[in-house]
């Protein structure tokens, strides 16, 4: 990897210096330049600084792409100034609106520093120089002693700018580009991962636009899909209905229950399958922002994820969808195609939701929605809709009891603790679906052999170390079973359970949790009793868990009294 005048790699705690300190001298030279302009430069620091705190790449990585994004910033606007329409620069996806946290705590202008702008960083048309002191994370790093991939020179024709269309104005956007401005790369970029290279070698594809990372979550149900009565728990919005997040609605309940941005997007990554890459923390807010910044009341003019008052009488423990809506009813679109795109989003058959999404909810973070997605998908051959149905359906198959552990607040930081939730990729094999399964079936099956022939996946070996009852890490792959565990230990064990109620990450030990009363017998109830005769293993509420755990008592054959005495009764 080319790098710049460096001596060492950076770590996280060194990228925040970097990016803190970055953002301070970017407002410090691009003041008075132009608020569009510094708005692209700290939405770049910023999505920084979200990865960084997220830890979702390595901070080399990420310094790296945020001394490349800022080359094309620059670039851009000595080029066409970021298209003076108000346009977003390709391939960035950070659209050219108002920041938000406008306005800045911008520094006092010094006429010394405007002279050193004026003379070392603007030349004579305004344009920024190609100078390290003109790149504020470039300079930074440099300052730090820290490595960064050279991006190549600033120099024009690489970029282009396309219109930001009026909101309303569809017919426009079949129109084709008046003058089309050809797309070229830069001579150097940072090197790409081994990952990369290897998805280079299959054919070459150019960077996300913001149509591109906006149709990351294409396949998920449209936003003004009705509500309907009754509890949905906020992991299942956003696995389920993340487009929902454009509802005043389902703003107020998540942002007034201590939601973030950052934890929002985890999920949605998490739980879904994000085929064409994960969505960032900012589609996140852009989802959100501009609909609360419709609203009529002067506060929300310059709404911000920080910046939200909770509602008056608000109810924290209520998970309740009930009379929420959706755009169209609240703030519906006018003008051209408005006919469209405020048009209501027909039901939608329950197993068709289960589209899309890689990893159900489970444990706390699964209630009434997700029973019935469970039970159409394994009887695709009956007739139910979301949302008019779910009511009935519920009458159907019954209602899960909503308790403390099913709130906002509580999941939040149910998510909080989960540092690494990429680690849901290395659930056993037994909680995925087949391929003949439909899509998000990954906790009721047959086992298969994931490696046998036309099974058309290959068999991960799992990482993961549990701690046994002496203390000494044991490695789950070579015991057998699924996730490592052998058959024989489906009985319980004599030995005494380990007296910490939480683990290290904060999640609870299932065998902690009392024992539900005999008429529950959801997937929930079950693990709890299952995990009472086998808590040697320390399985806890973390969503990997309740997947394995599931998927355990599946294999097995496991079933309580209590779930064979309800059996018998509907039988």
């Amino acid at each position: 990897m080319s790098v710049g005048n460096s001596t060492q790699q950076v770590s996280y705690g060194d990228l925040s210096a970097i990016l803190q300190e970055t953002e301070r001298y970017a407002k410090v030279i691009y003041a008075s330049s132009s608020e569009q302009l510094l708005n692209q430069l700290l939405f770049d620091y910023w999505d920084g600084q979200e990865s960084c705190e997220m830890r979702t790449k390595p901070p080399q990585k990420i310094l790296d792409g945020i001394v490349f994004t800022e080359v094309l910033i620059l670039r851009a606007w000595n080029e066409h100034r970021l298209g003076q329409a108000g346009g977003y620069v390709y391939p960035l996806h950070n659209r050219c609106f108002r920041a938000p946290n406008f306005p800045y705590d911008l520094p006092k202008p010094d006429p010394d520093m405007q002279a050193y702008i004026d003379r070392v960083i603007l030349d004579e048309h305004g344009n920024v120089r190609d100078v390290d002191d003109a790149f504020p994370a470039r300079r930074t790093a440099k300052l730090m002693n820290a490595y960064y991939a050279i991006p190549g020179p600033l120099e024009p024709n690489s970029l282009r700018v396309r219109p930001e269309l009026p909101r309303n104005d569809v017919a426009a956007a079949k129109q084709p580009d008046p003058s089309p401005v050809a797309v070229e790369q830069p001579q150097s970029r940072p090197e790409p991962s081994g990952d990369a290279k290897a998805r280079g070698s299959q054919g070459t594809k150019s960077r996300p636009t913001a149509h591109d990372d906006h149709n990351r979550l294409a396949d998920a149900p449209g936003t003004n899909l009705d509500f309907p009565n009754g509890n949905i728990t906020a992991v299942e919005i956003l696995a389920f209905f993340p487009h929902w997040l454009k509802s005043w609605d389902v703003i107020d309940r998540l942002v007034s229950n201590g939601w973030t941005t950052s934890v929002m997007t985890r999920v949605i990554n998490c739980l879904r399958e994000m085929p064409n890459g994960p969505v960032a923390s900012n589609t996140v807010l852009r989802m959100m922002a501009p609909s609360m910044r419709h609203r009529p009341e002067g506060q929300y003019a310059k709404w911000t994820v920080g910046s939200h008052q909770m509602p008056a009488n608000w109810d924290p423990s209520s998970i309740s969808v009930t009379g929420f809506r959706t755009p169209r009813l609240t703030h519906p679109r006018t003008g051209n195609g408005a006919d469209t795109l405020n048009a209501p989003v027909p039901p939608i058959p329950f197993k068709d939701l289960a589209r899309g999404v890689e990893f159900w909810p489970a444990g706390y973070d699964a209630l009434d929605l997700t029973q019935c997605i469970q039970y159409h998908v394994a009887h695709p051959e009956e007739e139910w809709r979301f949302p008019t149905d779910f009511g009935a359906l519920l009458d159907r198959i019954g209602r899960i009891t909503v308790l403390p552990e099913h709130s906002d607040s509580v999941a939040f930081q149910r998510w909080c603790a989960n540092k690494n939730p990429t680690d849901l990729s290395r659930v056993s094999e037994a909680a995925q679906s087949n391929e003949n399964a439909p899509r998000g079936n990954k906790q009721r099956r047959e086992e298969v052999d994931s490696s046998s022939p036309g099974s058309g996946q290959v068999e991960r070996p799992s990482k993961r170390l549990r701690i046994d009852s002496a203390g000494e890490s044991t490695n789950n792959a070579q015991q057998g079973g699924v996730n490592g565990i052998n058959d024989a230990q489906f009985n319980p064990n004599p030995a005494q359970p380990p007296p910490a109620c939480f683990n290290s990450l904060g999640f609870q030990y299932l065998h902690t949790i009392h024992l539900p009363p005999p008429h529950e017998v959801d997937d929930m109830a079950e693990n709890i009793r299952w995990s009472h005769q086998n808590y040697e293993q320390g399985f806890t509420l973390s969503p990997q868990d309740i997947a394995t755990v599931t998927a355990l008592r599946i294999r097995s054959g496991w079933c309580s009294v209590h779930c064979l005495n309800a059996m018998g009764r509907s039988a």
